[in-house]
């Protein structure tokens, strides 16, 4: 099953059985959703303990709205793109530029691995992307041990031809 974000209906209807004193497992099952999601809105959107769809539905679009400028600020900052770009291409990961701009490089804004990894994977960096660790590291193919299964159509053992030599 997909995930959906939830709708500003299903958010006034969360507000609407919270005034009601409905429990959140309630709730999720009236609005056919699981309980953690139900869980997660009413605690990452609520306002000073307080549950209203309105705020609930404008936090959440600027939550969105500013997972989508993290990677754009890699892309427009010139003198960040080089940085990060420099490091990709000295195959440092991520997560290490994430921390060398918080705590070395603070004349840099600073931007999280995760808008790394956005700006990596959007059109402004494809071209970093066979840097990354997992792109440069390859699995072997070919058959996993112990997996194999042999069949042995007709074929007589080693074991069944010593037997009838010591029986002769």
């Amino acid at each position: 099953m997909a995930y959906t974000h939830i709708t500003h209906n299903e958010r006034r209807s969360i507000e609407r059985f919270l005034e009601r004193g409905e429990s959140i497992r309630g709730i999720a099952k009236k609005l056919s959703r699981s309980v953690s999601s139900i869980s997660g809105e009413i605690k990452n959107n609520s306002v000073k303990g307080t549950y209203c769809a309105r705020k609930a539905e404008h936090k959440a679009r600027q939550k969105r709205k500013q997972s989508k400028v993290q990677c754009l600020r890699v892309a427009m900052h010139k003198g960040l793109k080089a940085y990060v770009t420099g490091h990709i291409m000295a195959l440092q990961s991520p997560e290490c530029i994430s921390l060398r701009l918080k705590y070395v490089d603070t004349h840099l804004p600073y931007v999280s691995a995760k808008a790394i990894y956005k700006f990596i994977y959007s059109p402004h960096g494809r071209d970093l992307e066979q840097y990354l660790y997992s792109k440069r590291v390859k699995k072997k193919g070919g058959p996993k041990r112990g997996k194999r299964k042999v069949t042995l159509d007709g074929r007589r053992m080693i074991e069944k031809t010593r037997e009838c030599r010591f029986q002769a």
